[in-house]
């Protein structure tokens, strides 16, 4: 096997075997770290209003997860294409779940903001008012936009930077 082809195999596996297997693993992990966020989060100052919805895209993912556990136990061999489905389906199931299980904690609490991931006060670096929201500058560098002004009342008495 020339170089080239060994290259060409390492980035194919990794885009679409491992990858997708490390992040549906790394947000199982993180829910069933849930109750423990929880309590470092403390109690519930304010709930966030979370859309939770499932887009077309998804439906495909779920069709492929359960046409390819058929296809796996029904066939008399594993095929790659079943694996690459099962993979595929697998990792939007369980991004589904995660946005699903954060769409009914998702709030202001005391300790800091779970919005999709859990923020201290210490991981929000600035914020600033937008026209009827609230953007936030977390110390990697993410923003992310919260529906809510009662959070600037928070975030004041939090003493955290206001971008101008």
């Amino acid at each position: 096997m020339s170089i080239y082809n060994f290259i060409l195999f390492i980035v194919v596996s990794g885009k679409w075997f491992i990858f997708p297997v490390i992040s549906s693993l790394v947000v199982l992990l993180e829910l069933l770290n849930k109750k423990n966020m929880l309590k470092l989060a403390g109690s519930l100052r304010i709930r966030l209003a979370s859309d939770f919805f499932i887009s077309k895209f998804s439906y495909i993912g779920f069709f492929s997860f359960a046409l390819s556990l058929i296809l796996i136990f029904v066939s008399k061999g594993i095929n790659l294409i079943f694996i690459l489905m099962f993979i595929y389906g697998l990792s939007v199931i369980s991004e589904k779940i995660k946005e699903f299980t954060y769409s009914k904690i998702n709030g202001i609490y005391e300790n800091g903001i779970i919005s999709g991931k859990y923020y201290t006060w210490n991981d929000i670096h600035s914020w600033k008012k937008m026209s009827n929201q609230v953007s936030i500058l977390d110390k990697t560098g993410n923003r992310f936009e919260i529906i809510e002004i009662k959070l600037i009342e928070v975030l004041v008495e939090k003493k955290i930077l206001e971008e101008n």
